[in-house]
């Protein structure tokens, strides 16, 4: 692999036997040397995933796109069309119930993780093998890196 290039994930690894695996990630079965860890750090940044926030709104309007939701939506413009004001009433209710409870029950789901109730606030450790040696860390922890 080329400095500067990311490893791409069809490079096929899983078929390749360990020794090749390692030759092609430039690693070795003691680990990452420090000078090698803290290069990758430069090269490719730290191992975390940044969350994208998603506005209320947009989440909202989501629960109105997709196979479903246009044929609910094309029922009701037929029902107005044909003038057939119960069946518009009904099929429109139905559609923003289904929106609104969705929309809520993901907030809801949203919380319990942001809270910490189902994930816990702050970084989570791991067991991180360097140098030879196993050492507990983060995944920002450079120290160790």
């Amino acid at each position: 692999m080329k400095t500067g290039q990311q490893p791409q994930a069809n490079d096929g690894l899983k078929s390749l036997p360990l020794s090749e695996v390692e030759q092609k990630l430039e690693s070795s079965p003691e680990g990452l040397t420090q000078a090698e860890a803290e290069k990758r750090l430069a090269q490719y940044g730290p191992n975390e995933i940044i969350e994208k926030e998603t506005s209320p709104l947009l989440q909202f309007l989501s629960y109105f796109w997709g196979p479903i939701p246009w044929m609910i939506e094309a029922a009701v413009v037929l029902s107005a069309v044909a003038q057939h004001w119960v069946d518009f009433f009904i099929i429109l209710i139905l559609l923003l119930t289904k929106a609104v409870v969705g929309f809520w029950e993901e907030h809801q789901a949203d919380n319990a993780i942001y809270s910490g109730s189902i994930v816990p606030q702050g970084e989570i450790g791991a067991m991180i093998y360097a140098t030879g040696a196993n050492t507990i860390g983060t995944s920002s922890d450079t120290r160790f890196l």
